[in-house]
C-alpha cells in the first residue's frame, strides 16, 4: 500500500493537507478571532513559514520512508519526524526559553545537527538511531548550557528544562521505536 502511489502524487496529497490545515487559522486571521483575549494575527510570513515546515516534514518523511521496508519503520520515522516538527513550532511560536530570547536560536541547530548526521549516513535506520541519539545528547547540553549564557527567561528555567526533557523523551524513544522495528525486521 506504502508504494500504491507515486512520490509526485504522495507530496502533492501532502500539499493538500498542508493547506488544509493553514486554512483554519486564515479564517481565524481574517476574522479577527480572539482566543484567551489574544487576537489571531498570522502575517504571510508565518503562513509561509509553517507552510515550508509542514510540507518539509512531509518531504523528509516521504523520501525517507521510502527505503524503510517495514511499516515500524516508518511509524518510527514519523514518531521521530513529528518530535522534530513540534520542536520547531513550539520554539517559532513562542520560543523555548522565551519571546525573543536569542537562545532560542540553539534549537533549530539541533534539528539541522540531526539531519546532517542521518544524511551522512545516507538515512539507514541505523543512521537514523545515531542522529536521534545526537539530537538528544545535543538538547541535553543545550538545556545544561542555557541557564548559563542566557539568564532571561521567560516562562522559568524549570519549565524550560521540562520542556527539554520532554523532547529528550521524544527523541530517545523513537530510537527505541528503530530498534523494536529492527528486531521484528531480523525475525
Amino acid at each position: 500500500m506504502f508504494a500504491a502511489f507515486t512520490i509526485k502524487k504522495r507530496l502533492t496529497i501532502w500539499a493538500g493537507i498542508v493547506l488544509a490545515i493553514l486554512f483554519f487559522p486564515l479564517i481565524l486571521t481574517v476574522n479577527g478571532s480572539h482566543v484567551d483575549g489574544q487576537g489571531w494575527h498570522w502575517t504571510v510570513s508565518d503562513f509561509a513559514f509553517i507552510f515550508i515546515v509542514l510540507l518539509g516534514s512531509a518531504v523528509v518523511f516521504e523520501l525517507v520512508a521510502r527505503k524503510m521496508h517495514t511499516r515500524a519503520h516508518r511509524i518510527a520515522l514519523a514518531a521521530s519526524v513529528l518530535s522534530g516538527l513540534l520542536l520547531v513550532y513550539i520554539n517559532a511560536a513562542v520560543g523555548i526559553i522565551g519571546e525573543d530570547n536569542p537562545g532560542n536560536l540553539m534549537y533549530p541547530g539541533v534539528i539541522v545537527l540531526g539531519l546532517i548526521v542521518a544524511a551522512v549516513g545516507r538515512f539507514t535506520a541505523q543512521a537514523i538511531i545515531r542522529a536521534l541519539l545526537v539530537m538528544a545528547t545535543t538538547l541535553f547540553i543545550v538545556t545544561m548550557v542555557t541557564p548559563i549564557f542566557f539568564s532571561r527567561f521567560e516562562p522559568s528555567p524549570w519549565k524550560t528544562v521540562a520542556l527539554d526533557a520532554m523532547f529528550i523523551i521524544f527523541f530517545l524513544g523513537s530510537i527505541q521505536l528503530f530498534r523494536q522495528a529492527e528486531r521484528q525486521g531480523r525475525k
